[in-house]
Parts: C-alpha cells; structure tokens; sequence
C-alpha cells in the first residue's frame, strides 16, 4: 500500500470515529465523563450520615407523617394537612411552637387558608382561632346593581379598603353559571361578592390584593440556592412575590460539598422532558444553627451546570427546610428537628 492511499485510509478511519462519537453523544446516554475516573471523597464527609431518627447529636430527628402548609401568627402554630386517600379527604392539624401535634378537622373539599381562617366556595372555618369545627356562612353582599365593569371595580376597591384579608373564586359555578366570587374579611366577618365572570374585565380583587399578606402567611420553605446560601422558594406567580423574595432573611443551610456520580447530557425539543445537564451525586449538606452546625449527607440531588434559563438552579432535589425564630423547631423536608438542651 503506497503512502498516499494509506494516508486516505487514515482519513476515512478518522473520519468515521468523529461520526460515532458525535452519533454516541447526540443520540445516545453515554457521555465520556462517566468513564473518567472520579475524584475520591475526603475523608471528612465519610462520617456524614443521612438524617434519620437517633443518628444526630445536636437536633432530636422525627419523622412528620403531615406536611406543614401554613403559619398562623396570631395562634403562633403551623397548620399542617395529611390526605386520605381512602376517602379523599383532609385532616388538618394544628402544630405548637414546641412541636406539638393537637386538634384536627376533616374535610373532603378543597380547602384555602387566608388569614388564621380556612375557606371553601360556600363556607369557612374560624376552628384556627376558636376551635369551634362547624361550617359557618358568608354574608352574601347585594350585586344588582353591579351592571357594569366600572361599577364592580368601583365596589371591589370599596370592600377592599374596609377589608383586613381578601380571597377570590374565578370560575364558580352557581346555577350553572360562571360567576366569580370575592371574599372580603370586615370585622371578623367573612362576606361574599358574586358577579358574572365576563363583567371583570381587569380581575379587579387582583390589582388590589394585599400580596404581603398572601406571603406572610404561607409556609416560606428554603432551598439550597448556591454553596454559600439559601433562599425563599417562590410558591406563586402572583406579581410582588418577586420583592417578597428578594427582601427574605437568608439562613445558612448549603451544600458544603458535592460527590459527582453520574453525568446527564442536556435535553431539549421534547414536550415535558427538558432540562440542562447536570451530575447526579450526594450533596454534603451544612445547616448552621447558633454556634452549632448540622452536617448530613442526602443523595439524589442533581448539580445543574450553568444555563441562561431563567429557571436556573445550581442544585435542584435538596432538602427543603423551615426556620421560625417563634418556634422551637425547623422542618427539614417531612423531618422536625428539635435542638437539644
């Protein structure tokens, strides 16, 4: 074989190992750096252990078998709710500053809570405050004159201005109808607006809705959003979440370090199935309380490399946590976490 049609033939052979790889790395899972060797892991997160009941000296661990939902400040508990999926129904629970689970009200409807009170279309509850279980009704606010989109702006910012919490219910149905319904709590007493869906034209309790309330209220869990920092995990899209977010205490709970186990290229095109790459690994995870600090370890967690989405995480599957200066506990995931004396 002369050199220039072996020099041919090197080129070819080139040329078909660029294909694969390019075919191996497009289309298929295989990513070369699953095969590089890892970094092994320092020595001092071999003692890190998952939180579990009894493995940690500085917090008494329990299992919760209800997810805490919402923070009542006035009765200074959180209000918890377990689903039963034999019935499908919800029993909410009340949850003390030590911890404490104690009284408990079921209900198979959907359920909101605004403002120490819990909701429904046709009813509320006052059992947050008074403990009393018994369905109570709106006072139902006179809507015939409301004719026009002026008038019910004009009467919605009335009732607002007198109002110490506000909800609202599009789409009710009522007499087979599409109404909207819009709550107003004067005096310890809830009242009901109902006008036909197509008359509010601006959604008119939105623009006067007392967003500070909204987020006072609700259980403001912290995610892991860099090593050094945790932030508020956004629950809604309602506009003023954006300021609420950014003016929130920040607590330090990171992840100090990360062991890489399994590399995923990105994803995109697909209909519910996009994402940037990322490591899958276990995260070492710091929560510093005091002059004491946590040290576990969870794994699933997923370390996303950087991408000009405006989703973007560095770390997503962390354990969620909830710290209250009122209370004697934090919640870490379905885990509460009493410190030891």
């Amino acid at each position: 074989m002369n050199k220039k049609n072996k020099n041919k033939l090197i080129v070819i052979a080139i040329g078909i190992l660029i294909c694969f790889w390019i075919y191996v790395s497009e289309f298929t899972k295989f990513n070369y750096r699953n095969i590089l060797p890892h970094t092994q892991l320092p020595e001092k997160y071999k003692l890190y252990k998952e939180l579990t009941p009894n493995n940690n000296s500085i917090f008494e661990i329990y299992n919760l078998e209800h997810t805490a939902t919402y923070y009542d400040s006035i009765q200074n508990i959180l209000i918890c709710e377990e689903e039963n999926r034999d019935d499908y129904s919800t029993t909410f629970y009340k949850m003390n500053k030590d911890g404490a689970i104690f009284y408990s009200l079921k209900n198979k409807e959907n359920i909101d809570y605004e403002y120490h009170y819990l909701l429904q279309h046709d009813y509320y509850y006052d059992w947050i405050i008074t403990g009393n279980t018994d369905k109570k009704k709106y006072l139902e606010i006179d809507n015939s004159k409301i004719i026009t989109s002026s008038i019910l702006d004009s009467v919605v910012q009335n009732y607002h201005k007198k109002a110490t919490a506000t909800h609202i219910y599009y789409g009710y149905q009522l007499n087979d109808k599409n109404i909207n319904r819009y709550l107003f709590l004067i005096k310890l007493k809830w009242y009901a607006l109902n006008v036909a869906d197509n008359l509010d034209k601006t959604y008119s309790l939105s623009s006067h809705y007392v967003i500070d309330n909204y987020n006072r209220i609700r259980i403001r869990e912290y995610k892991i959003g860099s090593d050094s920092i945790a932030v508020p995990d956004v629950y809604t899209s309602i506009p003023g979440c954006e300021k609420a977010y950014n003016s929130a205490t920040k607590i330090k709970y990171y992840v100090d370090y990360f062991d890489k186990d399994k590399y995923s290229s990105s994803v995109s095109g697909t209909m519910n199935n996009d994402h940037g790459a990322f490591w899958s690994g276990t995260a070492y995870i710091h929560y510093v309380s005091g002059k004491d600090t946590l040290k576990f370890k969870d794994e699933d967690v997923l370390l996303m490399e950087k991408t000009d989405w405006g989703s973007w995480e560095k770390y997503e599957n962390t354990p969620r946590i909830y710290a209250n200066d009122r209370l004697n506990f934090v919640l870490i995931d379905k885990r509460k976490m009493i410190k030891q004396k």
